[in-house]
């Protein structure tokens, strides 16, 4: 049994378990059990299939038991865990590097494990810790120190991350470092982020405790990570859950105390569905903005004198000619401030930019995706060397601050500035410094406006750093990755817990739909129409979700609903009659369309959807009338002729026709050239017709093929105009010699 079967037969047996189809998931267990060398294991199975077995026969034989539920529970429980660790079994067992990352992790730390074992006086244990954290104080400057520092943060940071199940001691310990006043909020960061991502790989009720308290006890950064944490996690095993009583109490209990924040919680589950955005963004960067402004170089190049950019101080101002630049390419301005847009909304527009500076020595360690940017790290200080102490300082603290990149982000910019040239470095940093005060004091303007922007910025910076993580780390096949689910958190029970109205949802409704998840927003508008709530705009939000679905059908029955609030809405009635089009239900269509016709009289659009359901029900005449009152209304010219000239062919006007067509010959497509092949044809003219189709099939992208099947839809009105089957034959054979 391979690896993916593995994974499926886990998910398989949780599923089963957490909806008391018992009996299946212990038929899967053995299955996989079955292999399995411990005995441990196996009697674990065994007791659990006993358990079962005996509750199953004292139910049948009416035997009255208070605890029933909460032994069913318990034995939902006890499958779900056992299949977690039989699924780490195999993970381990085909995965080489896991095995080692396990192995080594739990060896690095074992000692400091060892010296806190023995100790059950909390104050003893505080001492020791503290001891420990004394002997790698940072604000000491041996290289030594610093080195033994960091390599005890990273052991620390990887034995929590591949420990599967934390013992009592193990919490302790680290509850004990999160307490020490040493120990600073980007540490605390790291550890919350450690305790999230080993939740992740190995569920334990301990990791989420833990992850309650720091969201309880943590500074501000620590607190948000530990809260994108819950969130996610509850995401992640939101079935199992529910089977954890003292579980959750605590998150009935916080709630109760409005201790969470739905506003926060809106807001990590709105980043989440960004990051999904992440690799569209990514291409469209690589795609359209960077070669179009690769494009424009040559001309910046001239017009900025760029090669004497390092020579000038002046250089250091911002030069008014790069506005002008731009605005001489407005696609490529309003594709940047789109994007500008997006970086100001949270969407990530980074990753094309950063994902190739990921490789430094500095991200072979997991815990450096993960730590927060701070002015102190001595890893990027000493890009700084070589400028002035008042400089490095106000500089790092600005990035440090500074809202529109990731931390991971932030190092790599840092760790790309090490390599370099000293001048090129100075005059990057002097830049980038400008641009930094000049952001963060609108920052701080935002702040003082709205709290909740502080909040926003942790949650944005650190699911962007996870997004990262999980695409770019070499190990990151190890990993689950968060990013490729569905991440469809209105399906999830904990959020009926947490929002107990449809404020919530409503609020989860309108980002899908504003950002374009219409599949996932109808979803979520339907579960409020269920609730009972009906008006007409929840009404025509779904019906224009199942519209962009390209399910008409069902739009048209949300539509219609609509309909009967207001049967003069514009809107709507186009909507209607834009999926009856759609549906090739073209008499619907044009009914509606009068009827929009009678409130806009004045619309072009209108118009030629009124010409298009004439031409589709092949009443060419009404057709024409609409086309030329098109006509008489528009500047294009070249546009308009087209539909003209075939509406007045089919009706016989070979005259007005040609006039028209003639308009069309010096920009004509393979369709103008070959109507313009028919309307010889029926006049007579064979051997130029034949050209003016030999001519359409040579077209650009055009073939005999599609060329053929234009040409046969036409046949009906060159056999209604006195040209005979056997004549087009000999018209397209000779066509086909010609070719």
């Amino acid at each position: 049994m391979n690896l993916t079967d593995i994974i499926i037969k886990h998910k398989t047996i949780c599923e089963d378990a957490t909806a008391l189809k018992l009996f299946d998931a212990l038929e899967q267990s053995r299955l996989l059990i079955q292999d399995i060398p411990f005995d441990e294991l196996k009697t674990e199975f065994e007791t659990i299939e006993v358990t079962y077995s005996n509750l199953l026969q004292y139910t049948i034989k009416g035997i009255k038991d208070p605890q029933r539920n909460m032994i069913l529970n318990s034995l939902v429980v006890k499958i779900v865990e056992l299949a977690d660790k039989i699924k780490e079994y195999h993970l381990e067992k085909n995965n080489v590097s896991l095995q080692h990352q396990k192995s080594n992790a739990c060896n690095k730390l074992i000692q400091v494990q060892q010296k806190f074992k023995e100790a059950v006086d909390s104050s003893e244990y505080h001492n020791k810790l503290a001891d420990l954290l004394q002997e790698s104080d940072i604000t000491m400057k041996s290289d030594e120190t610093i080195h033994k520092y960091q390599e005890f943060r990273y052991d620390l940071f990887e034995y929590i991350l591949f420990s599967d199940k934390f013992t009592d001691a193990d919490v302790a310990f680290i509850n004990a470092v999160f307490a020490q006043e040493s120990v600073e909020w980007y540490e605390k960061s790291l550890i919350t982020s450690a305790v999230t991502l080993s939740m992740m790989r190995f569920f334990d009720t301990q990791k989420l405790d833990l992850l309650f308290t720091f969201y309880e006890t943590g500074a501000h950064q620590v607190k948000q990570r530990a809260l994108v944490g819950i969130v996610l996690l509850f995401y992640l095993y939101d079935d199992r859950i529910a089977y954890y009583k003292a579980l959750n109490d605590k998150v009935k209990k916080i709630y109760a105390r409005n201790e969470i924040s739905e506003t926060d919680i809106i807001t990590i589950i709105k980043q989440f569905v960004r990051a999904k955005d992440t690799e569209k963004i990514t291409r469209r960067m690589q795609d359209e903005i960077i070669p179009d402004i690769q494009k424009l170089t040559p001309r910046i190049e001239d017009k900025l004198d760029l090669k004497n950019l390092l020579n000038d101080e002046s250089t250091l101002d911002k030069n008014p000619d790069w506005e002008s630049i731009l605005g001489d390419s407005p696609e490529l301005m309003g594709k940047i401030e789109e994007l500008s847009k997006m970086q100001l909304e949270g969407n990530d527009v980074f990753m094309s930019a950063f994902s190739r500076l990921k490789e430094f020595d500095f991200f072979e360690h997991i815990s450096n995706w993960f730590i927060p940017f701070y002015k102190e790290n001595p890893e990027t200080n000493t890009v700084l060397d070589n400028e002035e102490a008042k400089f490095k300082e106000v500089f790092s603290a600005s990035l440090e601050r500074s809202t529109y990149m990731c931390n991971s982000d932030k190092y790599s910019f840092m760790l790309n500035l090490k390599m370099m040239p000293d001048q090129q470095k100075s005059m990057l940093l002097n830049l980038f410094n400008a641009e930094l005060e000049s952001v963060n004091e609108l920052a701080d303007e935002d702040e003082i406006l709205n709290t909740a922007i502080k909040n926003q910025t942790v949650f944005t910076q650190y699911i962007q750093d996870l997004y990262r993580f999980y695409k770019l780390h070499p190990s990151r096949s190890d990993f689950d990755d968060i990013f490729m689910m569905k991440l469809d958190f209105h399906n999830k029970k904990f959020v009926q817990t947490v929002f107990r109205d449809n404020t919530f949802l409503l609020q989860l409704a309108d980002f899908y739909f504003k950002t374009d998840y219409y599949a996932e927003a109808s979803e979520v508008f339907l579960k409020i129409h269920s609730t009972g709530k009906q008006d007409m705009e929840l009404l025509q939000k779904i019906g224009y979700c199942f519209q962009r679905s390209e399910n008409y059908q069902t739009a048209l029955e949300f539509y219609h609903k609509a309909e009967l609030f207001d049967s003069t809405q514009s809107w709507c009635l186009k909507k209607i009659a834009y999926c009856y089009n759609q549906l090739k239900n073209y008499k619907k269509a044009l009914d509606y369309y009068i009827e929009v016709e009678k409130l806009e009289p004045a619309n072009r659009a209108i118009f030629v959807n009124i010409a298009n359901c004439y031409l589709n029900l092949k009443n060419f005449k009404k057709a024409l009338h609409y086309f030329y009152k098109i006509e008489f209304n528009t500047n294009d010219i070249t546009g308009i002729c087209r539909p003209i000239a075939w509406c007045l062919f089919v009706l016989g006007e070979f005259d007005k026709a040609e006039e028209y067509l003639l308009k069309l010959i010096d920009n004509a497509n393979n369709y103008d050239l070959m109507n313009y092949g028919h309307l010889l044809f029926v006049k007579g003219d064979r051997e130029k017709a034949a050209q003016y189709y030999f001519n359409s099939i040579n077209y650009k992208n055009n073939s005999w093929e599609k060329f053929l099947r234009g040409f046969m839809d036409d046949t009906e009105y060159l056999l209604k105009y006195g040209v005979s089957e056997e004549e087009i034959q000999i018209m397209l054979d000779y066509v086909r010699y010609k070719i």
